[in-house]
Protein backbone atom coordinates (compact mmCIF):
# COMPACT_ATOMS: atom_id res chain seq x y z
CA UNK A 1 0.00 0.00 0.00
CA UNK A 2 1.33 2.95 -0.65
CA UNK A 3 2.00 6.10 1.89
CA UNK A 4 3.87 8.26 3.74
CA UNK A 5 6.83 7.22 5.41
CA UNK A 6 9.26 9.09 7.33
CA UNK A 7 13.17 8.12 7.32
CA UNK A 8 15.49 9.17 9.92
CA UNK A 9 19.05 9.24 8.93
CA UNK A 10 22.64 10.04 11.11
CA UNK A 11 24.74 11.27 8.35
CA UNK A 12 28.28 12.78 8.70
CA UNK A 13 27.88 16.39 9.13
CA UNK A 14 30.07 17.24 5.38
CA UNK A 15 29.82 18.68 2.28
CA UNK A 16 28.37 15.89 -0.91
CA UNK A 17 25.60 13.62 1.59
CA UNK A 18 22.47 15.33 0.70
CA UNK A 19 23.72 15.32 -2.60
CA UNK A 20 24.29 11.60 -2.59
CA UNK A 21 21.26 11.10 -0.57
CA UNK A 22 18.49 12.73 -2.87
CA UNK A 23 20.38 11.30 -6.27
CA UNK A 24 20.15 7.96 -4.75
CA UNK A 25 16.33 8.11 -4.19
CA UNK A 26 15.88 10.26 -7.49
CA UNK A 27 17.53 7.19 -9.63
CA UNK A 28 14.93 4.83 -8.06
CA UNK A 29 12.43 7.17 -9.52
CA UNK A 30 11.27 8.45 -6.19
CA UNK A 31 10.19 11.81 -4.78
CA UNK A 32 11.12 12.90 -1.30
CA UNK A 33 8.14 14.76 -0.38
CA UNK A 34 9.89 16.90 1.89
CA UNK A 35 14.02 16.78 3.68
CA UNK A 36 15.07 18.25 6.46
CA UNK A 37 18.65 18.34 7.69
CA UNK A 38 20.24 19.96 11.03
CA UNK A 39 23.41 19.08 12.87
CA UNK A 40 23.35 16.80 16.31
CA UNK A 41 24.87 17.86 19.53
CA UNK A 42 28.07 16.11 18.01
CA UNK A 43 28.81 18.88 15.02
CA UNK A 44 30.65 16.52 12.75
CA UNK A 45 27.06 14.65 12.57
CA UNK A 46 23.78 15.49 11.41
CA UNK A 47 19.60 14.13 11.56
CA UNK A 48 18.74 13.59 7.58
CA UNK A 49 14.61 13.21 7.80
CA UNK A 50 12.85 12.55 4.84
CA UNK A 51 9.45 11.53 4.15
CA UNK A 52 8.50 9.60 0.33
CA UNK A 53 5.70 8.12 -0.45
CA UNK A 54 5.77 4.47 -1.47
CA UNK A 55 4.50 1.14 -0.67
CA UNK A 56 6.27 -0.86 2.47
CA UNK A 57 9.13 -3.23 0.16
CA UNK A 58 9.96 0.19 -1.57
CA UNK A 59 11.41 1.85 1.47
CA UNK A 60 12.62 -1.11 2.37
CA UNK A 61 15.28 -1.15 -0.42
CA UNK A 62 15.50 2.81 -0.12
CA UNK A 63 16.38 2.22 3.80
CA UNK A 64 19.25 -0.69 2.53
CA UNK A 65 20.96 1.17 -0.63
CA UNK A 66 20.72 4.18 1.78
CA UNK A 67 22.89 2.00 4.41
CA UNK A 68 25.45 1.25 1.41
CA UNK A 69 26.13 4.94 1.26
CA UNK A 70 29.71 5.71 3.15
CA UNK A 71 29.06 8.74 5.00
CA UNK A 72 25.35 7.11 6.06
CA UNK A 73 25.82 6.07 9.87
CA UNK A 74 22.27 4.98 10.90
CA UNK A 75 19.16 4.89 8.88
CA UNK A 76 15.34 4.46 10.62
CA UNK A 77 11.94 4.13 9.47
CA UNK A 78 9.64 5.60 11.90
CA UNK A 79 6.58 4.28 12.94
CA UNK A 80 3.58 7.47 12.95
CA UNK A 81 2.31 5.85 16.15
CA UNK A 82 6.25 5.93 18.09
CA UNK A 83 6.59 9.00 16.34
CA UNK A 84 6.73 12.83 17.39
CA UNK A 85 6.66 14.70 14.31
CA UNK A 86 6.24 18.56 13.60
CA UNK A 87 6.64 21.23 10.77
CA UNK A 88 6.79 24.51 11.04
CA UNK A 89 5.19 27.12 8.31
CA UNK A 90 5.97 30.85 7.90
CA UNK A 91 3.24 33.12 6.33
CA UNK A 92 3.63 36.87 5.77
CA UNK A 93 0.18 38.76 5.06
CA UNK A 94 -1.62 41.91 6.46
CA UNK A 95 -2.02 43.00 9.26
CA UNK A 96 -5.93 42.94 8.93
CA UNK A 97 -5.79 39.42 7.78
CA UNK A 98 -3.26 38.10 10.05
CA UNK A 99 -5.45 39.36 13.16
CA UNK A 100 -8.40 37.54 12.03
CA UNK A 101 -6.76 34.54 11.32
CA UNK A 102 -5.52 34.75 14.96
CA UNK A 103 -9.33 35.23 16.46
CA UNK A 104 -10.69 32.53 13.89
CA UNK A 105 -7.94 29.79 14.75
CA UNK A 106 -7.41 30.36 18.71
CA UNK A 107 -6.60 27.00 18.91
CA UNK A 108 -4.32 26.56 16.67
CA UNK A 109 -0.25 27.06 17.53
CA UNK A 110 0.13 30.16 15.66
CA UNK A 111 1.56 33.28 16.20
CA UNK A 112 2.66 37.02 15.27
CA UNK A 113 6.69 36.15 14.74
CA UNK A 114 7.17 40.02 13.30
CA UNK A 115 4.84 42.96 13.45
CA UNK A 116 7.57 45.33 13.26
CA UNK A 117 5.39 46.25 9.84
CA UNK A 118 2.72 45.52 7.71
CA UNK A 119 2.54 42.77 6.27
CA UNK A 120 3.49 40.44 9.14
CA UNK A 121 4.84 37.43 9.60
CA UNK A 122 2.76 34.41 11.15
CA UNK A 123 4.37 31.06 12.39
CA UNK A 124 2.61 27.90 12.66
CA UNK A 125 3.78 24.71 14.03
CA UNK A 126 2.62 21.13 14.39
CA UNK A 127 2.29 18.03 12.21
CA UNK A 128 1.67 17.98 8.31
CA UNK A 129 -1.84 17.84 8.61
CA UNK A 130 -2.43 20.54 11.25
CA UNK A 131 -0.41 22.42 9.02
CA UNK A 132 -2.67 21.56 6.17
CA UNK A 133 -5.89 22.08 8.27
CA UNK A 134 -4.54 25.95 8.87
CA UNK A 135 -4.47 26.41 5.54
CA UNK A 136 -8.00 25.02 4.53
CA UNK A 137 -9.22 27.44 7.67
CA UNK A 138 -7.08 30.49 6.61
CA UNK A 139 -7.77 29.87 2.61
CA UNK A 140 -9.92 33.22 1.92
CA UNK A 141 -6.82 34.90 3.31
CA UNK A 142 -4.31 35.83 0.70
CA UNK A 143 -1.10 35.22 1.57
CA UNK A 144 1.86 37.33 0.44
CA UNK A 145 4.14 34.39 0.48
CA UNK A 146 4.80 31.06 2.36
CA UNK A 147 7.43 28.75 3.49
CA UNK A 148 6.93 25.28 5.35
CA UNK A 149 9.62 23.30 6.27
CA UNK A 150 9.19 19.75 6.04
CA UNK A 151 8.60 17.43 8.44
CA UNK A 152 11.11 16.66 11.64
CA UNK A 153 11.10 13.90 13.56
CA UNK A 154 12.37 11.94 16.38
CA UNK A 155 11.00 7.87 17.88
CA UNK A 156 8.99 8.56 21.16
CA UNK A 157 10.65 6.97 24.31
Amino acid sequence: MIQIYILSAIVENKPGVLFRVSSMIRRRGFNIESITVGALKEKDLSRMTLTIRADETTVENVVKQLRKLIDILDVSVFEAKDTVARELALVKLSADDAKLILERTPASNCRIIDSSSDPVVLEITGTAEEIDSFFEAADRFRAIEVSRTGITALSRG
